[in-house]
């Protein structure tokens, strides 16, 4: 919370934006500040049967970028060392094209959950089919509340991400919102998976 508020007053970050941050598990969505976007994604994991939500924030302004991750794993690391190589986009280009890095590895992130809850259903399959035990049933409506939660999920960040393409989004240039379309498209294949 001191990282937060020393933050907050170095990047003049709106109060309620730092409050979503300290209070995860927040829907994804695009607010619009005076002189700053934030945004909220969700880096959900599938593990012992379950989906476990993890937020990522992402304040965005004329010359920065901060984010957020509550997870101890640094996910954001393929994007920094991209960031550190001589010639690299992330250097050449602005702070919109490090927003849509950010957005990207993210959004790609989903589909090795996909993988993960596909094999998980196969071997319920084969369980139900083959010897059902007593928590069959139960491990089959775990998967599908873990499904639906999915779901409910990405339907909201395939929002963010087509409301991050707005024209009226400040920082973020006509060039760059190609790139984000490349985004919006894989959400919208992580739906359809």
């Amino acid at each position: 919370s001191d990282m937060l508020r020393d933050l907050g007053m170095a990047f003049n970050l709106h109060p309620l934006a730092l409050e979503d941050v300290f209070h995860a598990h927040q829907r994804s969505k695009l607010d619009l500040y005076e002189g700053q976007g934030f945004m909220v994604l969700n880096d959900p994991a599938y593990e012992d049967c379950e989906l476990h939500p993890r937020q990522v924030s992402v304040f965005f302004g004329e010359n920065y970028v901060i984010s957020f991750h509550d997870h101890k794993m640094d996910i954001f690391k393929p994007v920094r060392d991209r960031v550190q190589m001589a010639g690299s986009r992330l250097r050449t280009f602005g702070i919109d094209y490090l927003v849509y890095a950010l957005i990207d590895l993210v959004v790609d992130r989903k589909f090795p959950l996909i993988e993960a809850l596909s094999s998980h259903l196969e071997e319920l399959e084969d369980e139900a089919l083959g010897h059902p035990t007593e928590d069959t049933l139960n491990h089959i409506h775990q998967a599908r509340r873990a499904l639906v939660a999915f779901h409910r999920i990405e339907w909201a960040e395939r929002e963010t991400v087509l409301a991050v393409m707005r024209p009226e989004v400040p920082f973020i240039m006509p060039e760059t919102r190609t790139y984000l379309r490349d985004c919006f498209d894989h959400s919208v294949a992580v739906l359809d998976l």
